[in-house]
């Protein structure tokens, strides 16, 4: 006679077995497979979104000021915050120290300075806080896209 057994129920009853041999089941949550606990990574600090735009103001006042922070610049910012920099993720972003030293990098890029001559029926390209926390004009600048010399922020 034919089984009764859906074929569905049977790949998930296979799921289930593979899903027990690989997965711990320990008294403490903090330890792995191997019995040590696990460290997690200290606390990155809370953005400091006004910090970070009175800097962007200080260092860089020929560019267009910040008069809204609405969420989706907040979120920008705090994302590159959080971020780390560099080939292994060696320079960390959630300390003013990388935000004077980004905007001060930024100052040097006539492109960015809106110094640079526009290609023919283009307005001049001044970049702004928006523009310089987005997710890939941020890797361009920090791997100095936008720099004469190549030099690279971070």
């Amino acid at each position: 006679m034919g089984s009764n057994l859906d074929p569905k129920m049977g790949s998930h009853k296979i799921q289930n077995t593979l899903y027990r041999k690989t997965t711990s089941y320990s008294s403490s949550q903090s330890e792995d497979l191997s019995g040590r606990s696990d460290q997690k990574p200290s606390k990155k600090p809370d953005c400091p979104y006004k910090k970070i735009v009175e800097l962007y103001h200080q260092i860089l006042p020929d560019l267009p000021e910040v008069r809204v922070l609405n969420p989706k610049r907040r979120s920008q910012i705090k994302a590159r915050w959080q971020s780390t920099v560099g080939v292994n993720g060696q320079r960390e972003c959630w300390n003013l120290e990388f935000w004077e030293k980004y905007f001060n990098y930024v100052r040097t890029c006539p492109f960015l300075m809106g110094q640079s001559q526009p290609s023919p029926g283009r307005p001049v390209f001044f970049a702004d806080l928006e523009w310089l926390t987005n997710a890939t004009n941020f890797a361009k600048v920090i791997e100095g896209k936008y720099d004469p010399e190549r030099g690279g922020a971070a």
